[in-house]
This record gives C-alpha cells, structure tokens and sequence, in this order.
C-alpha cells in the first residue's frame, strides 16, 4: 500500500475514533483493521480460526464422493455435495468478521473500539496478558485480556510489536499513577 493510501486509511481510524475522546484525554496511538491486508496475513488467520477439524471433514467428503461415484450410489453424492457446502458456510461464517473495518484508540486512561456493532471503551489499567504476532511486512496482531470483559483481538493492524508495547507500558503507567494517588489520600 502506498503511502497516500495509508496515511488515507489512518484518516478514517482517526475520524472514526475522535468522537469518543473524553476532554482532557491524550491520545496515544489510533489504528485499525488495514483493508489492504495481504492474502498471506488473511489464509495464515483462517487456518488458525479452523485448523485440523475441516481437514478432517474435506477428507471425510472427498472420500464419500469418490465411494459413491463408483459405486454409483446417487444419494451419497448428494450428501457429500451437501456436506460440502455445509463446510464451506461454516468457515465462511467463521472468517467473515476477521477482517471488518474496525478502528482502535490507546489515550492515556482508556482503550477504544470502533467496529460494526458500534463503540465500546475501556479502562486501560484493565488491560493484561498483552500478545502478538507479526509478519515479515510488519502486519500482524494484538491479542489480550480485559479484566472483567473477556478477550480482544486486534487483527490485521501495522507493526503490532510496538502496539502492544505501547499498551503495556500505558497500562502500567496508568496503574501506577493510580496507586501514587491512593497513597497521598
């Protein structure tokens, strides 16, 4: 992607993003899904979201087909055609979402999600268990824990190393700021 496409991109994550900033809130980093993702980045996702099961099944079917052809059994071919589809809709319905368009924010106190389903924001000292991964074109993703909510994952963001550091160190820093001023009330 070039760079005025990038920066076009980075654009719409802040546009996306800035309704939600509370005043007085730092803005640290914004972000998002990349709709230019490589296929590498999107085929290395899918088969981590169904690895080993449809493999199994694919085999299962292709199997069933070939039975059934030789043995000219009609009704066989239907269901593994059936089947078939049946597992194409599954990883279908599984990946759809991976790559939605969706934006993120780090401010100094909390972590923002801009997606679909609307926006959702959390306190950044809930934040834990911070992971990613990230490939040789510096994509990749996020993963951690929100404390009381459950896991998130950011997908198909740039340089996710330094993301995630910069949540991390956030996080701490916010944490820490909160215990200096439990200890002088």
């Amino acid at each position: 992607m070039g760079a005025a496409g990038y920066e076009k991109e980075q654009a719409k994550f802040e546009e996306k993003v800035s309704p939600q900033i509370m005043p007085g809130e730092k803005v640290l980093w914004t972000g998002g899904t990349l709709k230019k993702s490589s296929m590498i980045e999107r085929k290395a996702e899918a088969v981590k979201l169904l690895y080993i099961i449809p493999f199994i099944l694919w085999l299962i079917g292709g199997f069933l087909i070939v039975v059934c052809v030789l043995t000219a059994e009609w009704s066989g071919v239907i269901f593994s055609l059936i089947f078939f589809i049946g597992l194409g809709l599954l990883f279908y319905i599984a990946t759809r979402n991976t790559y939605a368009v969706n934006a993120y924010a780090v401010t100094d106190k909390r972590f923002i999600i801009v997606d679909k389903a609307g926006s959702r924001a959390y306190d950044i000292r809930n934040i834990i268990n911070v992971r990613n991964f990230e490939t040789k074109r510096r994509m990749g993703f996020v993963d951690f824990m929100i404390y009381g909510f459950g896991a998130y994952t950011m997908r198909g963001i740039e340089d996710p190393v330094s993301v995630s550091e910069l949540i991390c160190r956030t996080a701490f820093e916010a944490a820490q700021n909160t215990n200096n001023m439990q200890q002088r009330y």
